[in-house]
C-alpha cells in the first residue's frame, strides 16, 4: 500500500503542483471577444495567425492588452498546424493537405502552393528545406518545400495501427 501511495504523489501530486506553482507568474492582460477553437497559433511581427478549423484567423497582437481580429480567411480543409518562415505561412488544412500562402502582406495571404496527396493533416514542423507533417492516422509524411509554389512529398512513414499524433519537431536533422 505505501508504494501506491508513493507512486500517486510522484506521478499526480508533484507534477499537479509545478504546474499550479507556474500558473502563480501568470497575469492575464486582456480578455475580450477573440473567442474559437484554435488547434494552433503563430506570431510574426505583432500578427498572429490563429489555425481554428474553419481557417485562419488574423489578429494584430501589437498591443497584449487589447488584441484586435482583422480578418478571417475560410479554407477548403480542417485548418490545423500552423508554421511560418520569412514570408510563407504554411497550413496543415486537414484532409486538403498541405497549403502554402505568401504572407508578403500580412493581413492578405495569398495561397501560392498545395500539396493534396496527404492523409488528414494536423501538424507540421520545418527544417532545411522539407516539412514534416502529421496526419491524423498516425504518421507522417516529408516534404520538399524547397520550390513551395509545388510542395512534393518525398518520404512517408505510418504505423500499422493508429496512433493520434498531435505534435511533431524536427531537432539535428
Amino acid at each position: 500500500m505505501k508504494n501506491i501511495l508513493k507512486l500517486i504523489l510522484i506521478f499526480i501530486f508533484i507534477p499537479a503542483l509545478c504546474l499550479a506553482w507556474d500558473s502563480w507568474n501568470v497575469e492575464m492582460l486582456s480578455n475580450n471577444d477573440i473567442s474559437g477553437d484554435y488547434f494552433n497559433v503563430k506570431i510574426q511581427n505583432d500578427i498572429a495567425y490563429f489555425s481554428d478549423g474553419w481557417g485562419i484567423i488574423i489578429v494584430d497582437v501589437s498591443n497584449p492588452e487589447n488584441p484586435q481580429r482583422l480578418r478571417e480567411i475560410p479554407t477548403e480543409g480542417n485548418a490545423r498546424g500552423v508554421f511560418i518562415q520569412d514570408t510563407l505561412l504554411y497550413l496543415c488544412d486537414g484532409y486538403k493537405g498541405l497549403s502554402v500562402y505568401s504572407i508578403s502582406d500580412p493581413l492578405n495571404p495569398v495561397i501560392i502552393g498545395q500539396c493534396e496527396d496527404l492523409l488528414d493533416t494536423r501538424k507540421i514542423d520545418i527544417q532545411d528545406g522539407f516539412a514534416y507533417v502529421t496526419n491524423e492516422r498516425g504518421g507522417f509524411n516529408i516534404i520538399d518545400i524547397s520550390d513551395p509554389r509545388s510542395p512534393e512529398v518525398i518520404s512517408y512513414y505510418q504505423e500499422r495501427v493508429f496512433i493520434y499524433t498531435d505534435e511533431i519537431k524536427v531537432f539535428n536533422n
